[in-house]
This record gives C-alpha cells, structure tokens and sequence, in this order.
C-alpha cells in the first residue's frame, strides 16, 4: 500500500474466484460492500459499459450520506475496471480508479490505483477508506452465494 502526492495503490487478497471479484464490482444488487466497513450502501447503480455510469451512495453511522459516482472508462470483462470518480457532496475533484484483477493461489489479488488527488492528506483519506472498503468485499465474497443472496433480498 503506497500513496504519493497524487496517487494510491491498496491491494488485498479475496478468497473468492475472480469472476466473482468482477460481478461484485459491476452488478448493482452486489455493490452492498462498496463502502467503508463502518458505514451502509443505501443504493447503488452501475451502467457497465464504456461511457456507462455507476453511482454509489452510503450512509454512515452519524446518519450522513456520502455519494460517489463516474463514467466507466476501460472494461475488460473479470480482468480490469477503470472509472472516474468524484463526491457529490464535495468539491468537484475527479480521480480515475484503476481495479485489477489477478488470479493467485488461493483467490484473487485485487489491486485498485486511484490517481489524481490534490494533495497527499485526500489521497492518504481515500487510501484508508479502500483499505476497509476492500475489507467489506473481502467479508462480502466469504459468505455462501445463497446468503448472500438472502442478505440482498432482506437489505431491500
């Protein structure tokens, strides 16, 4: 795990298949990991096409909302993800979010590269925030494929 000025990179082992690793980041009815353990995905959409849309908003638990959202730029299918990415709530800075996928002996090493912050303190905030985010499809992707499903289901 590395952040420079402008740059991040947090990369975490998932026990779980790497066509796995791609739909939990692309279909909208997975995305209830992609926040901060500490906080809840509230709704979630993703056009996952080139020039599609995604937008994620989570609730943490002071009650504040916080939503992310940008354009995908670069799919290749359970491989690799590029997007931009901004805050809704924020001053408009759009970073560009590279997501990778390899497969390794046990899983998949997911790797995500954020570029294009202002200055090391957002980029080192973003890097703490992938860190647990990581950590939340980590425990996301151990649960068995039908109670996760069920999770889903009741989440609604």
């Amino acid at each position: 795990m590395t952040s420079t000025r402008k740059n991040l990179e947090v990369s975490r082992r998932i026990l779980a298949k790497r066509e796995e690793v791609f739909d939990a980041w692309t279909h909208p009815d997975w995305m209830d990991w992609y926040c901060p353990e500490t906080m809840r995905v509230i709704s979630a959409s993703a056009d996952v096409r080139i020039g599609g849309t995604y937008r994620v908003t989570m609730r943490a638990d002071d009650g504040q909302t916080h939503t992310c959202y940008g354009a995908y730029e670069a799919i290749v299918p359970d491989r690799r993800l590029v997007f931009s990415h901004q805050w809704e709530d924020r001053e408009p800075v759009q970073t560009h979010v590279t997501v990778q996928l390899e497969d390794d002996d046990v899983g998949t090493e997911v790797t995500v590269t954020q570029e294009g912050f202002l200055d090391a303190d957002e980029a080192k905030s973003h890097e703490i925030g992938w860190i647990s985010t990581l950590a939340h499809l980590e425990k996301q992707l151990a649960e068995p494929a039908p109670v996760r499903q069920r999770a889903q289901q009741a989440a609604r």
